[in-house]
């Protein structure tokens, strides 16, 4: 028996948008289901370990809900870009019910 599909996520990459369906736990985290989804070249180099930066992702919509509390993180996006409170770490974000309706801007690895 599958899963029904409960979460749905609008996901911007290159100009284009693109409507992603899943369910909690289908994906280990963000990151996984973007590559898969979307097939991202350069994205993940570091394997989800919140080192590269190269899977950095702007919530368009999130709220507090996806505040950034690891300190590696942080690091990561402040090395990288700078603070900005809407850049997170897609490796760092598990798929679960308080992604549904988010919109996700891809950023370039």
């Amino acid at each position: 028996m599958q899963r029904e599909k409960d979460i749905t996520l609008f996901i911007e990459y290159n100009g284009n948008r693109q409507t992603v369906e899943t369910f909690a736990g289908e994906y280990r985290n963000l990151m996984v289901l973007i590559k898969d989804q979307l097939w991202v070249d350069g994205m993940g180099e570091c394997g989800g370990m919140a080192r590269c930066g190269t899977c950095m992702i702007e919530l368009l919509n999130a709220g507090e809900n996806l505040v950034v509390t690891d300190q590696k993180e942080a690091a990561v996006i402040k090395r990288t870009i700078g603070t900005q409170s809407a850049i997170r770490l897609s490796c760092q974000i598990l798929v679960d019910e308080i992604l549904n309706g988010l919109q996700i801007k891809v950023m370039e690895p």
